[in-house]
């Protein structure tokens, strides 16, 4: 199991650097797109604001998408740790009932309704 939660972090390692890549390609075609001859360095006022838009559109995604990775990854644990907790009960009642099912089997009396 140690082996999948390995892979996992080095996957979501992965992703994180993919999302900049691909924020960084967007920013610098957006760069070559909206620029006077496709310079790269000057613009018109209106292109301008464009690529103003563009910057920190990129920026929100890459932010937003990092925190809900980060907000999964806790959730990932923390169903991980409710799942041990779970198995850990279901251990003890079984335990229990074993036990309960001997004492019953060694003393064989019934409660009788009132």
């Amino acid at each position: 199991m140690a082996d999948d939660t390995e892979q996992i972090l080095y996957v979501d390692v992965d992703m994180q650097e993919a999302l900049k890549i691909s924020g960084v390609i967007a920013v610098l075609y957006s760069a070559f797109f909206f620029s006077i001859d496709h310079s790269c360095f000057f613009y018109t006022p209106i292109n301008r604001n464009k690529m103003i838009v563009i910057v920190m559109g990129v920026i929100s995604n890459i932010v937003i998408v990092g925190r809900l990775q980060k907000i999964n990854k806790q959730a990932e644990h923390r169903i991980a740790r409710l799942e041990a907790e779970k198995q850990q009960r279901k251990k003890l009642l079984i335990k229990f009932l074993m036990v309960v099912h001997l004492l019953n089997r060694l003393f064989p009396w019934r409660l009788e309704r009132l």
